[in-house]
């Protein structure tokens, strides 16, 4: 069953090309349904983030803050809390860097508020935890 599901996702998120308010939404909706298998659509999500060319990373990066801010009571914050660090990095340093596509990185910045209020959390504790480590008593 987990491969049935994690395959269907996949289709429907091999077709999210664009910043479509439906596909994205249908794509939320369908990880709703299957919580159950969260572990595995979040892994799809990832694979997917890292596989697709620079013009389809933005959907993508707009579907995990749908899911994160629409599944805020399930099992979807803290697995992305697991990876969130790695993907917006990895969208950083190809997008932004490599591209030099400045408006990419302040759009999103802009339209993505709670996502990167999150991402900052998730920055700061884990500043706070490795400064804990190297200060003297």
């Amino acid at each position: 069953m987990s491969d049935d599901v994690t395959d269907s996702y996949r289709s429907s998120l091999d077709d999210l090309k664009m910043n479509s308010k439906p596909q994205i939404s249908m794509l939320t909706m369908l990880a709703e349904d299957h919580e159950q298998f969260a572990s595995d659509i979040v892994r799809v999500i990832e694979e997917q983030i890292k596989k697709v060319q620079v013009a389809g990373k933005l959907p993508i990066m707009y579907l995990i803050d749908s899911i994160i801010k629409n599944l805020s009571t399930t099992m979807y914050p803290q697995l992305f809390a697991q990876c969130i660090v790695q993907i917006f990095c990895g969208v950083f340093e190809e997008v932004v860097i490599a591209s030099k596509s400045y408006w990419f990185f302040w759009s999103f910045i802009r339209k993505n508020s709670v996502l990167l209020f999150w991402f900052f959390l998730q920055c700061l504790s884990e500043y706070e935890i490795s400064s804990k480590g190297t200060q003297s008593t």
